[in-house]
């Protein structure tokens, strides 16, 4: 009778400890917490004070490490480096001032950035989840190998096609320990050479005002205008930036003052817009009140042929660039069935620039079928100026 209390005991003890197992508690954040995860995510070598130094000779970071550093070497040779030069001949940084804003942007930070590194503040817009990251020290490996995972199937796909799928994005946010895209963001982040200062979840309140917020994953995981916000720069805060994400449905009225996006776009200054890949919703009628809205507060358009018509571009208050190679709409399950650009084809076929690098749909058709369109503002529309 002994011996079994002693294994009804036993067992006890092991239903308790495997089920604190499964209980993973937020982190709390000392002032260099984000910056090490940053590091850990970003699977560079951690200084010796990381406090996750302990779980880099687990053999799921040591497999992710080397999988992620394949990936990276990709998106440098591939990307980055002619990322970079073609930035410096084409872009010229103008309008360094303004906010950068991607719309349907995903995960994206790699192309943001990489075409707009002169902001000092970007606003991602997208569907997916914006972040809740569990503290992998409480994690077994196994599930510090499925925490890995999510991080390096995006990024892996970006290494091959500079695209992610939505199908892709989606399901990775949905990973139960590091959720959303902030993990990703994290990961480019330090992979640029930055150091983290902050990473704090918010939201819009009903006057468009960001809030930040402390509420438990479940209270967050379910607001309409659920976002995050990273605060990072160089190590001496000489060259402070920011970037958020937020979850927002884009309509047609999400840049009127009588919605909640709408209040928080119309309050954000002069924009560098930036789309790629965008489904081409903006093509629809639907969203044509959307563009109207949006165009005056907008200096410079980073975008492929998906993003914003031609036709809403006026050549007297617009200057444009053309790169690549226009095909027409590359046909995608779930996106309208929007016409061919012929104005926009005719300017292609006056003038096209070579494009050295992947950007948007053309990747899906073939390797230099790919497309980038440049547009800056030479003056402002008298509308603008009530916007600024």
């Amino acid at each position: 009778m002994i011996a079994f209390n002693r294994l009804i005991h036993f067992v006890f003890v092991i239903f308790l400890n495997q089920c604190a197992s499964q209980t993973i508690k937020e982190p709390i954040p000392s002032v260099q917490y984000w910056d090490h995860f940053a590091e850990f995510i970003a699977g560079v070598d951690l200084s010796a004070e990381n406090i996750f130094i302990d779980l880099v000779n687990t053999k799921a970071y040591q497999d992710y490490k080397k999988n992620i550093n394949k990936h990276w070497n990709k998106i440098q040779n591939n990307y980055l480096n002619v990322m970079k030069t073609w930035k410096d001949r084409n872009l010229n940084n103008s309008f360094p001032n303004n906010t950068t804003l991607y719309l349907l942007a995903g995960g994206d930070f790699l192309n943001m950035y990489s075409l707009n590194s002169e902001s000092s503040r970007f606003i991602m817009i997208g569907l997916q989840k914006p972040g809740f990251i569990h503290n992998p020290l409480q994690f077994s490996e196994i599930q510090l190998k499925k925490a890995l995972a999510s991080v390096e199937n995006v990024v892996h796909e970006l290494a091959y096609y500079n695209y992610s799928t939505s199908r892709r994005l989606q399901q990775e946010s949905n990973n139960p320990y590091f959720v959303g895209i902030a993990p990703t963001l994290l990961f480019f982040i330090k992979r640029f050479g930055h150091v983290v200062y902050n990473f704090e979840r918010v939201y819009l309140d009903e006057d468009g005002k960001i809030i930040i917020d402390d509420s438990p994953f479940e209270v967050f995981d379910k607001r309409k205008y659920a976002g995050i916000k990273i605060s990072f720069g160089n190590k001496d805060k000489t060259q402070i930036k920011e970037v958020y994400f937020f979850r927002i449905w884009l309509n047609a009225n999400s840049i009127s003052p009588n919605t909640t996006e709408g209040k928080f776009f119309l309050s954000q200054g002069r924009l560098n817009l930036m789309f790629k890949s965008a489904e081409y919703i903006f093509h629809t009628k639907e969203y044509e009140p959307f563009i109207l809205d949006l165009l005056p507060k907008v200096d410079r358009v980073v975008q492929d042929e998906s993003g914003i018509p031609f036709r809403y571009f006026d050549p007297k208050a617009w200057s444009f660039k053309f790169y690549g190679k226009y095909i027409g709409r590359i046909p995608l399950k779930n996106t309208p069935k929007v016409p061919f650009q012929n104005d926009l084809n005719e300017a292609f076929q006056k003038e096209s620039n070579p494009l050295p690098f992947a950007f948007g749909y053309g990747i899906l058709k073939a390797k230099n079928k790919s497309n980038l369109l440049l547009f800056e503002r030479k003056s402002l529309p008298s509308k603008a100026l009530s916007l600024k």
